[in-house]
């Protein structure tokens, strides 16, 4: 779930009458409001039966700009969409323009500066949430269709089918492993868990035995005695991943973090879904099966069963796999494919989320994201399961 500040935005977001531009930031040359047509954004961290450990999961863009404006494979760029406001008349009052300096003005376009909406507060400072962020991305293929420019784009995890060449020696750890593939594909930031300090009766902080300040972080970091040759990174990040119980993801600013389903939610607003389809009952997952390598795995709980998980990790141990299903193996989900009209453009993959039937009401975490923006927002939301499966 993507957190804003702003109150103001917040509830502008609620509203049933709101309406959105998109903005694409090439790095100083920009592409926003009246230039920029429909999205679709995808990002799926499932099968289509039972929940992922291991994955690494790239977000896919498509994205319609008006003119034959000239975007060429391999540009990054950053996609953010904003609120709009106007007068009602298409055009920019005055207001909304005294709020930019004429710097940022001569960046844009007459057509973009007609679709400005509100960006800055009175006495001149940023909003915030004005940007909100959906995602880092590389142009993978460019065409045009009559007077439109169509670029289909992905994050830079698209990228991680290439071959693993390291840069560091071994011994190591997953965390400096971590930082080496992420190097090699172009990903510049990782989302680090916040460490805490233990704290003292007298306020003070809790010391090891040689005097450093003791720190728990939710990170699990672990030994990696020998260089994994032959693998891509794909394969060397989803073993880690893995070993975190999660599976690989970038953020909405392009950060490197691993996820899975989030342990709080928020219920759906039920006046902004279409009819949903719901199965009959909750599933869970069944048990865990860690493919060590071609003769060996580790198992628990029931490893056959319907919604059983299935990976490859090389590195995993009995205790680590026992403690990632004590984390798990309580987790029960209703599978659902729910649309969503007046879209959240907060909500991310792995969010979870709760409906409400009669005295009933279900846990749905969204494992399968695709927002529709054509000005309006609406969201197409999976939990994974199958539908119309018998109690």
């Amino acid at each position: 779930m993507y957190y804003i500040d702003s109150r103001a935005v917040t509830e502008a977001i609620g509203k049933d009458a709101r309406t959105f531009r998109a903005l694409l930031d090439f790095g100083g040359r920009i592409l926003s409001g009246a230039d920029v047509g429909r999205i679709t954004i995808e990002h799926t961290m499932s099968d289509d039966d039972t929940l992922s450990i291991g994955d690494i999961i790239a977000r896919r863009a498509e994205i319609h700009l008006y003119g034959t404006r000239h975007v060429a494979k391999g540009e990054s760029f950053r996609l953010y969409l904003y609120l709009l406001d106007h007068d009602g008349t298409g055009r920019a009052r005055h207001l909304d323009l005294s709020q930019w300096t004429h710097a940022e003005l001569a960046m844009l376009t007459h057509a973009q500066i007609a679709a400005l909406g509100i960006t800055k507060d009175a006495d001149g400072a940023a909003l915030d949430g004005y940007l909100i962020p959906f995602g880092a991305f590389v142009v993978a293929n460019v065409r045009i269709s009559g007077i439109s420019t169509v670029i289909t784009a992905y994050d830079r995890l698209a990228a991680c089918d290439m071959p693993y060449v390291p840069s560091i020696p071994f011994p190591t750890d997953s965390g400096t492993l971590t930082e080496d593939v992420l190097t090699q594909l172009g990903i510049t930031e990782r989302v680090i868990p916040d460490s805490g300090a233990f704290i003292t009766s007298d306020a003070g902080p809790l010391l090891t035995a040689e005097g450093e300040e003791f720190l728990c972080s939710d990170e699990y970091s672990f030994a990696i005695p020998d260089a994994p040759d032959g693998k891509t990174c794909r394969e060397v990040l989803g073993y880690i991943a893995a070993m975190h119980g999660g599976n690989g993801i970038l953020d909405r600013n392009g950060a490197y973090t691993t996820a899975f389903i989030a342990r709080g939610g928020a219920a759906f607003d039920m006046e902004k879904l279409d009819e949903p389809e719901i199965a009959e009952a909750d599933i869970s997952v069944d048990g865990l099966r860690c493919i060590l390598g071609s003769d060996a795995e580790l198992t628990a709980g029931n490893p056959e069963g319907a919604h059983a998980v299935e990976f490859t990790c090389p590195w995993m141990t009995r205790e680590r796999l026992l403690a990632i299903w004590d984390s798990i193996r309580h987790i029960r989900w209703r599978p659902a494919q729910v649309h969503e009209r007046l879209a959240d453009p907060r909500r991310d993959i792995g969010d979870l989320r709760y409906y409400s039937r009669g005295r009933d009401r279900f846990h749905i975490p969204i494992l399968s994201l695709t927002y529709h923006f054509d000005g309006g927002l609406s969201a197409d939301i999976t939990a994974a399961g199958r539908l119309d499966e018998e109690v």
